[in-house]
């Protein structure tokens, strides 16, 4: 996800009355977001917050990134549309605009344990001596897109 949040330069020390700071709306929108862990299944995060430049000057854009990860597709729409509910609410509070661009990397999927591939992986596992533990992650990889494509496969680790 990324989120840009426009406000209006301004001297902050002559007029900063005549300025949005662009700082403090997204830092607005931020402390109404979910962030961290949310349910069992659901994480979200602000990873990079940009913007700003001289301390005398009221700053006009930040850029932050974020993600949010859930296994419950119904969750992550929830939660990616009161993100950006969070977003509008602070552009209105401060007569500002903001952009939100959102793409899904790495979509979930569940390995049935009655698979092919669920049962042959434990197999492999048990003859070389250790035993399977098989759980749900956060993590993303090709595996993810795999799935998505309608390959059955596995995370191992």
């Amino acid at each position: 996800i990324k989120i840009s949040f426009y406000g209006k330069k301004a001297h902050a020390g002559i007029e900063p009355e005549k300025g949005i700071n662009a700082i403090l709306v997204a830092s607005h929108a931020i402390s109404n977001m979910h962030i961290g862990r949310i349910d069992s299944l659901t994480t979200s995060n602000i990873g990079k917050i940009e913007g700003g430049g001289a301390t005398n000057i009221v700053t006009d854009k930040v850029t932050l990134t974020a993600e949010i990860r859930s296994h419950i597709p119904e969750t992550l729409e929830y939660e990616l549309n009161h993100m950006e509910k969070c977003c509008l609410d602070a552009a209105s509070k401060f007569n500002t605009t903001y952009t939100f661009e959102h793409n899904m990397s790495y979509p979930s999927f569940e390995l049935s344990r009655d698979s092919h591939v669920f049962k042959l992986s434990e197999e492999a596992i048990r003859q070389v001596g250790v035993v399977p533990n098989p759980m749900v992650i956060g993590g993303g990889s090709d595996a993810n897109i795999l799935a998505n494509l309608g390959y059955n496969c596995a995370i191992l680790s």
